[in-house]
C-alpha cells in the first residue's frame, strides 16, 4: 500500500505563522482593499460563499469598494491543519461590528502553495448567534432550580413586571423575592421552554407547565444591560383560569416568605 500522504503532511511553524498572517490581511482594511495585494493572494479560480448566502467570485472580491473592517483579531478559534502538503485547512470563527452589531461566523478557507507562495482558493462563512451570557446563565439557573446564582444575576435597578400585580416592582430585593416565589411555584417537571427569540440586550421566552391540572402558557420577557445583568423581568401568561391560579399561589408563597 502507498503511504498516506496526509500523514507525511506536517505543518512546519513557518507555514503556520505564514498563513495567519495572510487569513487576518483580509480582515484588516488596508490589505483586504489594496488590489495588488489580494491579487497576489486570491487564485485565479477563487470563489466565496459569504456569510449572507451570496457567491463571491475572484472578480467580484477583487472590485469591492474599500471600507472600514471591525473584526475581533486576533482570529477566534483558529486552527490550521494540512490537507496534503501543498493545501491547507483554515477554520475560525469572526466577530465582526456592523452598525452597531456584532456579526458572528463560523469561518473556513482553502489555501494552495504555489511556485509564488500561498494562495486563497475558497473561503466560507456560515453566520450563528452566540447565547447572550444574561440567557445562558437563566437558563442554567432554571434547570438547576439553585437560587443561590440569581442576586448576581439581577442589576441593582431591575424593574420584575408581575402578571399578577399591577404596580412594576422595582429594584433587586423584591425582584429576588418574586423571582425565588416563582420559581418554586412555575419550575415543577412538566415546566418546558417552547420557543425564544433572542437579540442582543433582550429575549421572548415562550413556555408551558402543568400545574394542579390546568395548562400555563406564558412568555418571560427579559432584557439585560452590558455587563450581562438582568435589568427587566416581564412575565405574562394565559388563559384567566391560569392567572387566578398563579395569583392565589404567589401569594400565599410571598406571605410564607414575609
Amino acid at each position: 500500500m502507498g503511504a498516506d500522504p496526509q500523514a507525511s503532511a506536517a505543518l512546519s511553524d513557518s507555514d503556520r505563522a505564514q498563513l495567519t498572517q495572510l487569513e487576518e490581511s483580509l480582515w484588516r482594511a488596508a490589505t483586504r482593499f489594496d488590489l495588488g495585494f489580494m491579487e497576489k493572494t486570491l487564485s485565479p479560480d477563487f470563489f466565496e460563499f459569504g456569510r449572507s448566502g451570496r457567491v463571491w467570485s475572484h472578480e467580484q472580491i477583487l472590485d469591492m469598494a474599500g471600507r472600514t473592517i471591525d473584526a475581533t483579531l486576533p482570529l477566534p478559534n483558529l486552527s490550521v491543519r494540512l490537507l496534503d502538503a501543498d493545501t491547507a485547512h483554515l477554520t475560525y470563527d469572526s466577530a465582526v461590528v456592523s452598525d452597531g452589531v456584532v456579526e458572528h461566523a463560523h469561518r473556513s478557507s482553502i489555501w494552495s502553495r504555489t511556485a509564488s507562495g500561498w494562495m486563497l482558493r475558497f473561503h466560507q462563512g456560515t453566520p450563528f448567534r452566540l447565547a447572550p451570557h444574561a440567557l445562558m446563565r437563566w437558563h442554567e439557573l432554571v434547570r438547576s432550580r439553585d437560587l443561590r446564582g440569581l442576586a448576581e444575576l439581577l442589576a441593582d435597578d431591575v424593574v420584575f413586571h408581575s402578571p399578577v400585580v399591577h404596580t412594576p416592582q422595582a429594584g433587586k430585593a423584591v425582584t429576588t423575592q418574586y423571582l425565588a416565589a416563582a420559581l418554586r411555584v412555575f419550575f415543577n417537571d412538566s415546566f418546558r421552554y417552547v420557543r425564544e427569540v433572542a437579540g442582543e440586550r433582550d429575549a421572548v421566552l415562550e413556555f408551558e407547565v402543568d400545574i394542579d391540572g390546568i395548562q400555563v402558557n406564558g412568555v418571560d420577557m427579559i432584557a439585560w444591560n452590558a455587563e450581562g445583568r438582568i435589568t427587566s423581568f416581564k412575565v405574562m401568561i394565559r388563559p384567566l383560569k391560569a392567572i387566578n391560579l398563579i395569583h392565589q399561589k404567589m401569594a400565599a408563597m410571598l406571605q410564607a416568605r414575609s
